[in-house]
């Protein structure tokens, strides 16, 4: 599942132009504003081939022309006159965000007309999806999509939603991950295997900072858990008096780290790429249906 769907591009050309098409060096996600992966798509294969000519004459031209009347109004109807019955140099490119799965794609080609060569650009981009972050039913894949770009809602989710988000993230990373019975979980929510270690997760979804009695409590669950390491994780912060318990425990007791808020949404990120799959959204884009004339520009006289 995903927290996107095919949407035809945004007819706002003020919000257009923040897309820079131009510039193919960045582009950033709309969702969570981290820079887009590019890749170049077979125009060939797809399913529904924009019709560029038809966008040019029927639509775009009159939208530009509404738009930015200084510039195309008073221009002779030669300018936009196509010579040419089919466009040349077709090519496309899609951008998506390994985050969050944001994307992007557009699909262009040369016109010539009887005084100037023009380029047009058609568009589709992904939009969100109506689902409720807080329903516990909603799958977590979804849910770690959307707070890699809405990290602030994470409040919103049940406790138990974010233990289950927490240890999707660890399996990523390559730990053996067993959840514990939540209200039975003697202050170890998550436990952790690799080779070497058995460690001990607690979760705190929680607006306040975790007090130094949390920490000595947890201390005291990895000891008597046997675990060799514990970590932390919460969504808000650590007192400063926790955080020096937790440097004195990792001294001489066990070794313990703490993820606050942050912390574990640079984690997260990492987790969201190790699974980011680009060839599945290349594969819908070339299917989509929802092109969108968007911009066109003319290139140089004839």
């Amino acid at each position: 599942m995903s927290i996107w769907q095919h949407h035809e591009l945004y007819r706002d050309l003020n919000k257009l132009c923040n897309l820079d098409f131009y510039n193919t060096c960045f582009k950033p996600c709309f969702f969570c504003g981290a820079k887009l992966n590019s890749r170049a798509l077979d125009v060939t294969e797809f399913t529904h081939a924009p019709d560029l000519i038809s966008m040019f004459k029927t639509d775009l031209l009159d939208v530009t022309r509404r738009k930015f009347p200084e510039y195309f109004t008073d221009l002779p109807d030669s300018y936009f006159e196509i010579l040419d019955k089919e466009s040349s140099d077709l090519y496309s490119y899609c951008y998506a965000c390994e985050f969050c799965g944001w994307w992007i794609a557009d699909y262009r080609g040369f016109l010539a007309a009887k005084d100037m060569i023009w380029e047009v650009i058609a568009g589709v981009s992904a939009v969100l999806k109506e689902f409720d972050i807080s329903d516990i039913s909603t799958p977590i894949q979804d849910i770690r999509s959307f707070l890699s770009g809405r990290y602030k809602t994470r409040n919103i989710l049940h406790p138990i939603k974010y233990e289950e988000v927490v240890a999707s993230v660890f399996s990523d990373l390559g730990y053996d991950v067993k959840l514990t019975s939540y209200n039975h979980d003697d202050g170890i929510d998550i436990l952790l295997e690799n080779d070497s270690d058995c460690i001990g997760v607690q979760v705190k979804r929680t607006k306040n900072k975790i007090q130094i009695d949390t920490i000595r409590s947890f201390v005291g669950a990895l000891i008597l858990g046997g675990f060799t390491k514990g970590i932390f994780v919460t969504t808000s912060d650590f007192t400063k008096v926790s955080r020096a318990t937790a440097d004195i425990a990792n001294k001489s007791i066990i070794p313990i780290e703490l993820w606050d808020a942050s912390s574990f949404l640079e984690v997260l990120k990492v987790a969201q790429v190790s699974c980011f799959d680009f060839d599945s959204i290349l594969n819908s884009v070339l299917k989509t249906e929802f092109w969108t004339p968007i911009a066109f520009c003319n290139l140089n006289s004839l």
